[in-house]
């Protein structure tokens, strides 16, 4: 889910946006209120969609009465609905302690508990160790659960490495998805030490499990593990509350209050109607790569990651270098662009990077190092400016790459066709917003030049200072 947020040990610079879950069960249409009243328009009792003996778990470890039931609400699989009226800000779930799965839960019932301590393994790879060893058959209190988990889940550590590659090898979102699969290779990597002796064959059931079992467990969490700020920023599997879908309207998060995991709702709900969480400020591209949709409609969130760095090429390299050092900045940086707005501290950087002088760079750096575009002399605003322009065309000119259809039929074949219609519609909307920068760019480029001829040609009007010969 996302209230805590969602988070993606899998890699650091996702870490604190992976809020929720992603899972095939997801989509990219938001199901409607009314098309749900309708359905339940008598207000009988709604039963919960999941097996009777996964109910009979949550129960058993605490699971209190709740106010929203499991249901099948269309595209995006299950979801939670209200089975009474709901209002704003009501306390709904309180998930107790005992369905929060935190890696030092899973290292305390893991047979290979002290083999991983040993090892000083992350969170991440403790949790999916055990959702292996729980799945291949190992009794566990938390058997339930992974039975019910899915097969997949659509994030990008599913995708075949044709998919991956038709993200546009230049682009950032097409980074961002190396760094989940080599995060992922890592926590393989890791793991092997604790894999290997008599042990781990006893602990999987005779069975050595495969790099195939844990891309299993690493797409789980990546979906579904939550941040729980309140429970001293642990990451965690919550069932039941991973049961809520994303909106991009919403705000509303998860948490722990002290004694439990709490959802309050941004907004009321009647009986019947869905009730979505918010899985952080995340762009589409986010989205795709996470949990495997992307939302219709408008996304508030939808940005475009641009990367500048310095060239070691560039004029005055040294004393660039030296510049964004004094400023606190590396010779390396990305900013988010959104579609009427530029990030903070974008010009100043670019303006650096690409000063064509000393007397530019002196200007430059000095706006960087105070945070003050003004600062900038129109020499370095121009050509910073310009940089970015050219940053931009690069990537609104990368080609989104087709890729062939998987050699299977069915179901295997529509999934193909619908993550290529997503990756193409996540490329359209970050096209939008680098066309959309790339005429505020030009303008102001224009704006700043014709300030320059004109001081050019007002100075060649002025009286010369006393003392100095016209």
């Amino acid at each position: 889910m996302h209230g805590a947020q969602r988070s993606a040990s899998l890699h650091a610079s996702y870490r604190p946006s992976l809020l929720a879950r992603a899972s095939s069960r997801r989509s990219n249409i938001k199901t409607s209120a009314s098309s749900l009243l309708d359905v339940f328009k008598k207000k009988e009792p709604l039963p919960d969609q999941l097996p009777s003996q996964t109910l009979e778990w949550l129960q058993s470890r605490g699971l209190p009465k709740q106010e929203l039931a499991v249901r099948d609400v269309g595209v995006q699989g299950r979801g939670l609905v209200a089975a009474q009226r709901i209002r704003a800000g009501d306390a709904l779930l309180r998930i107790p302690r005992g369905l929060v799965l935190t890696a030092a839960d899973a290292t305390a019932q893991s047979a290979l508990g002290a083999a991983m301590e040993k090892e000083g393994l992350p969170a991440w790879s403790v949790l999916a160790l055990f959702l292996v060893e729980t799945r291949m058959g190992r009794q566990t209190d938390w058997g339930p659960y992974a039975d019910i988990l899915p097969k997949t889940s659509g994030s990008v550590l599913e995708w075949r490495e044709q998919q991956v590659n038709s993200l546009g090898r230049g682009t950032q979102l097409h980074t961002a998805a190396r760094e989940i699969l080599q995060a992922a290779d890592k926590s393989w990597q890791g793991l092997e030490p604790v894999l290997r002796g008599k042990a781990a064959l006893e602990a999987f059931g005779g069975r050595q499990p495969t790099r195939e079992d844990f891309q299993w467990a690493f797409s789980m969490l990546l979906s579904r593990v939550i941040r729980l700020p309140g429970l001293h920023d642990m990451e965690a599997l919550v069932p039941w509350a991973d049961l809520l879908n994303h909106s991009c309207e919403s705000t509303a998060n998860l948490d722990w209050d002290g004694s439990a995991v709490v959802f309050r709702p941004d907004s009321g709900a009647e009986h019947g109607e869905q009730l979505f969480g918010s899985y952080g400020a995340k762009s589409s591209g986010q989205l795709l790569l996470s949990y495997g949709f992307v939302q219709e409609g408008v996304n508030p969130w939808e940005s475009v990651t641009l990367k500048l760095k310095l060239s070691d090429r560039a004029v005055e390299q040294p004393a660039k270098a030296q510049a964004l050092k004094a400023a606190g900045l590396k010779t390396a940086a990305t900013f988010p662009l959104r579609l009427n707005a530029f990030p903070a501290g974008l010009l100043e950087y670019a303006a650096v990077v690409s000063a064509p002088d000393s007397e530019a760079l002196q200007s430059a750096a000095i706006a960087a190092a105070n945070s003050d575009e003004t600062a900038l002399s129109q020499t370095a605003r121009t050509t910073g400016l310009k940089h970015i322009r050219e940053a931009c065309r690069a990537l609104a000119d990368e080609p989104t790459a087709r890729f062939e259809p998987a050699p299977a039929s069915g179901v295997a074949q529509q999934e193909d066709v619908r993550l290529e219609q997503l990756i193409a519609e996540v490329r359209a909307r970050e096209k939008r917003i680098l066309n959309r920068a790339i005429f505020l760019l030009t303008q102001m480029i224009r704006e700043t030049e014709s300030r320059q001829i004109n001081t050019t040609i007002l100075a060649g009007f002025l009286p010369p200072p006393p003392g100095i010969d016209g």
